[in-house]
């Protein structure tokens, strides 16, 4: 019997390709949220205020957020980074040296780390259009083609990576110079909301919870024990809530997941601070009733979509420094809201989350009229929804990309309406409730394409 070559090893592909990567990617954010459960169960116990000798909140703040200082540092220079080496070596080296700071920690008296600064960056968009744009076309084809079944002449895969590549050429053949400074003066629009988006993830009160949580609970009448418990399960809801926009998010779209998450969690921060204040028998329930309604609202909406919106909307030349920028503004003031959060508690008391709660409205009104809907919109068109390619080429360029996952072309009104949240049944156009609820959409404008009658 002749002997049998043993069979290549089987590689990932398609959707198993794409969860094992999503949840890859996703191991820098567990390892910050570990570090921040660990810090927000011991800062309230015993044992840590005997060995830090009693540390006041300005101590404590600083103890907790300083990881953030590292971590905004090192994301700065994320950008510059990931163009060097790759996402993949940026990923090798965040997690060597979270690695690393966690040591520090162990083995040292301070809470001093070097974190990794930016080990989300590219979240699910940069590894393709890395290994295009330094040549590597082969290995750039396999990727996108693995991510697409693994058959390298499915016509989605082929549609998909002559438009990457036709983007790649074009910038390349322009010339024009890829630093922080070219950037902010051809895109700063998109630059300003990239960074909005995470600014207000912070400044709507989420790590006023997630480090303080404990304190929260012992603020309103939770003692030890109950508080930490409290804290736990509050948690298990949290990571719940973060399960829906995988499913919502190309439903819904993502204006709808930011307004509806920001009304929500006003309510609640609100609604906390008025029981704190009132301090009534049932205010130990009701604060956590408030903070597990809170927690699932940002777990479901300003959780993920800040993550998400910034590659979406940055031009792919650009997309791995304008995420970077995204995310330092996100470590720059998740350290502000740590920092700060143990001195409000004792100065101003139940008032902080009314505070916060003003910034859920902010981040509503400017989400309503400034975020346009980028949903069903390819990576490499968003210059159209933002008004940056000619009226006529968006109509002679429409995606090849898009024609084959969605069928023959539609007839204009159908495509415009189908890109501002509309669901398509048959021969009907029915808004989704959600989108009639946040009708009121920017890109409706900014990415119409226009009709035979306009020539």
């Amino acid at each position: 019997m002749a002997n049998e070559s043993p069979s290549p090893r089987r590689r990932l592909v398609g959707e198993p390709l794409l969860y094992v990567m999503t949840i890859f990617v996703s191991l820098g954010v567990f390892l910050f949220g570990y570090d921040q459960g660990v810090m927000s169960g011991i800062i309230t116990g015993p044992y840590f205020r005997k060995y830090f000798e009693y540390p006041g909140p300005i101590e404590v703040g600083t103890m907790v957020a300083v990881l953030e200082i590292g971590a905004f540092i090192t994301s700065v220079a994320a950008g510059r980074v990931g163009d060097i080496i790759g996402r993949k070596g940026t990923l090798f080296m965040g997690a060597v040296i979270f690695t690393f700071g966690g040591a520090i920690q162990t083995f040292t008296l301070g809470f001093w780390s070097m974190v990794v600064g930016r080990i989300v960056s590219g979240f699910g968009v940069g590894l393709l259009s890395w290994l295009i744009d330094t040549g590597k076309e082969t290995e750039g084809m396999q990727v996108i083609a693995d991510l697409h079944g693994g058959n390298p002449n499915n016509p989605v895969a082929v549609a998909e990576y002559d438009e990457i590549k036709d983007k790649v050429l074009e910038d390349r053949a322009s010339g024009e110079e890829r630093s922080y400074q070219v950037m902010w003066r051809k895109y700063k629009r998109r630059v300003l909301l990239a960074m909005s988006s995470q600014a207000f993830a912070q400044l709507n009160g989420i790590n006023v919870i997630s480090y303080y949580a404990p304190r929260v609970f012992e603020q309103a009448g939770w003692i030890g024990r109950q508080a930490i418990l409290m804290t736990g399960i509050n948690s298990i809801i949290y990571v719940l809530s973060t399960l829906p926009p995988w499913y919502l998010v190309d439903r819904w779209g993502r204006r709808a997941i930011l307004l509806s998450g920001a009304v929500i969690m006003a309510a609640s921060l609100v609604a906390t601070g008025w029981w704190m204040y009132i301090d009534v028998p049932q205010t130990p329930n009701a604060v956590v009733l408030c903070v597990i309604i809170f927690n699932a609202a940002f777990g479901y909406s300003w959780g993920p979509i800040p993550w998400l919106y910034p590659p979406e909307i940055m031009p792919l030349n650009f997309r791995a420094k304008g995420v970077s920028l995204s995310t330092a503004t996100n470590w720059a003031f998740n350290w502000i809201v740590g920092e700060s959060t143990p001195y409000l508690q004792e100065r101003i008391e139940w008032r902080l989350y009314p505070m916060h709660g003003f910034f859920c409205i902010c981040s509503f009104v400017l989400v309503y009229f400034l975020y346009p809907e980028t949903k069903g919109v390819p990576l490499e068109e968003m210059d159209a929804v933002f008004g940056e390619e000619a009226r006529e080429e968006q109509l002679d360029n429409e995606s090849e990309t898009t024609s084959l996952v969605q069928g023959p072309p539609a007839d204009p009104e159908r495509l415009r309406t189908s890109r501002t949240g509309f669901e398509d049944t048959g021969n009907e156009r029915r808004p989704s409730w959600l989108s009639r609820l946040f009708a009121k959409n920017r890109s409706r404008s900014d990415y119409e394409p226009i009709s035979h009658d306009d020539h």
